[in-house]
């Protein structure tokens, strides 16, 4: 069994097929947790009534990963092929598999436009990179969930967050 995907769809994928006794592989591009490892506060995850830190959680399904035997493998998966088997391709050697479970999840989308001079730095989407930025004056750029969630990890900073049709005018004082 091939798992793509290393958040916690995939990770539940992983130790269930495991426990069904099949030889599983994880293949995961970037860290095991997907973006609920950027998650300020999980507070819709059953067990935890007072909500659980994206990270903690992460730490705790890892450790429940590692128990299992599920080889973990980094790589980009470009293409799943089927026929008699399916083959997994990407930058490596192609793997085959009698059986495959596609747990991609998203990715944060980067804009695309101009920025002003005066912007020093840009925060994609990792919880990490705010730690600095709490109480200075940012503009979150996106919508949802995620940039809302960075909106409460910002506390204390002056905040504008735009859903949809926003532009960054360099220059623009304010």
């Amino acid at each position: 069994m091939v798992v793509v995907g290393g958040g916690p769809a995939g990770i539940s994928a992983a130790i269930q097929s495991s426990r069904f006794g099949l030889d599983t592989v994880m293949i995961e591009r970037n860290e095991v947790g997907g973006q609920l490892r950027t998650a300020n506060l999980v507070e819709n995850y059953p067990g935890f009534p007072d909500g659980i830190p994206g990270r903690d959680l992460v730490t705790r399904m890892r450790e429940q990963l590692e128990g299992h035997p599920v080889e973990i493998a980094t790589g980009d998966v470009t293409k799943v092929a089927t026929g008699p088997s399916v083959v997994i391709l990407g930058k490596d050697d192609p793997l085959q598999a009698k059986s495959v479970i596609v747990c991609t999840g998203l990715e944060p989308i980067r804009i695309a436009c101009p920025i002003a001079p005066s912007i020093t730095h840009i925060i994609d989407y990792d919880i990490d990179d705010t730690k600095d930025w709490h109480g200075k004056r940012v503009a979150i750029v996106g919508g949802g969930e995620a940039a809302f969630d960075r909106a409460i990890n910002l506390r204390g900073g002056i905040i504008a967050w735009a859903r949809h049709g926003f532009e960054i005018e360099p220059g623009r004082p304010d």
